[in-house]
């Protein structure tokens, strides 16, 4: 199969162009944590931890939903990355990443994690709506930011990874949602 190559866009090189003129050493170690703590790795295993957690709590479409989201998101970009290849910004920082950009695996792990662990322990009322909205909004945010930031991709990179990741979040719901309906 032929792969399709795609360059940066307008939106992404501005996006960039701003961000760069603002960097700033504090901010930039901030970013550099976060990026780190909400990778892709820590975030598959939030999702495997809690889903174990939920299994031995008698919860168990709640954790076999939990665990399908990081298996999803990881089968997307790397799918999408098989057809789809991008070079990554010239980082500025100095930092390098061999793999494509498009899309961002830490914004399609993290929108895909977070958003469906805040939407089942809303479901199974173990979140309250605001804390449920925090946590699917934060740190998929802030971690598609960080990415932006340290310059290892573009901004059309992190939006596809959050789109990808909400859409993944979707069909993990409408699993639980399905389960729900079987079980009465």
């Amino acid at each position: 199969m032929e792969r399709v190559r795609f360059g940066a866009t307008s939106l992404d090189h501005a996006v960039r162009e701003w961000i760069m003129v603002r960097q700033h050493a504090a901010t930039h170690r901030f970013f550099d944590v976060v990026s780190t703590v909400g990778g892709v790795s820590p975030m598959q295993w939030a999702g495997i931890v809690l889903a174990i957690w939920l299994w031995t709590r008698g919860r168990r479409r709640a954790a076999f939903t939990v665990a399908v989201s990081p298996l999803l998101a990881m089968l997307t970009y790397i799918g999408v990355r098989r057809v789809i290849t991008r070079d990554r910004p010239p980082s500025a920082a100095g930092l390098r990443e061999a793999t494509s950009s498009f899309p961002s695996a830490h914004s399609t792990t993290a929108t895909a994690v977070c958003c469906t662990v805040a939407y089942i322990l809303w479901r199974e009322k173990m979140l309250s709506t605001p804390v449920a909205l925090v946590l699917a909004i934060v740190p998929p945010l802030v971690i598609g930011v960080s990415r932006l930031y340290l310059d290892v991709h573009w901004t059309t990179d992190v939006v596809a990874g959050w789109i990808g990741g909400a859409l993944i979040a979707f069909i993990s719901t409408i699993v639980y949602r399905q389960a729900e309906s079987t079980q009465r």
